[in-house]
């Protein structure tokens, strides 16, 4: 496998595995190289959450803007550990969707959204893209050809 050589080195490479899609929604599994056990989401939404979530917990790529939330929520609730991998990347890119795979490398969090580039496994195609909703684009256009 060819992937992009930047992308080897990079803490917080999240995985996408699309398994079913509908009219602009998709849903699959999402793993990264931190747990064993694939986090299931059902629609777009969950994903992003799911990512951002991740991103948070490992504290990169740090966030230029604070969520706002109704309620104080500790939010230096960092739990993992860069050291503490349970898959190499070789491990972790055997992995597939039944519709499309994705790599994804978010490089910045600036402007309340995200900048970075995915590789289509499959394909061999890597695009960068400049926000979470041209990241979900990319995908759907992906899945849904």
């Amino acid at each position: 496998m060819a992937f992009p050589e930047k992308m080897k080195h990079s803490p917080n490479l999240v995985l996408v595995a699309v398994n079913s899609s509908g009219e602009n929604q998709f849903s699959g599994e999402m793993y990264h190289q931190y747990e064993k056990e694939p986090g299931i989401f059902a629609d777009v939404n969950s994903l992003v959450l799911a990512m951002d979530n991740f991103f948070d917990s490992l504290g990169f790529p740090q966030a230029q803007m604070k969520t706002r939330q109704f309620k104080n929520i500790d939010s230096d609730n960092r739990d993992i550990c860069c050291a503490n991998t349970e898959y190499s990347l070789e491990e972790l890119v055997i992995k597939r969707g039944k519709l499309g795979t994705f790599l994804i490398e978010v490089e910045r969090r600036e402007k309340a959204s995200w900048q970075g580039n995915i590789y289509w496994i499959e394909k061999d195609e890597v695009k960068a893209f400049q926000s979470d909703v041209e990241l979900v684009k990319l995908i759907v256009v992906a899945v849904t050809n």
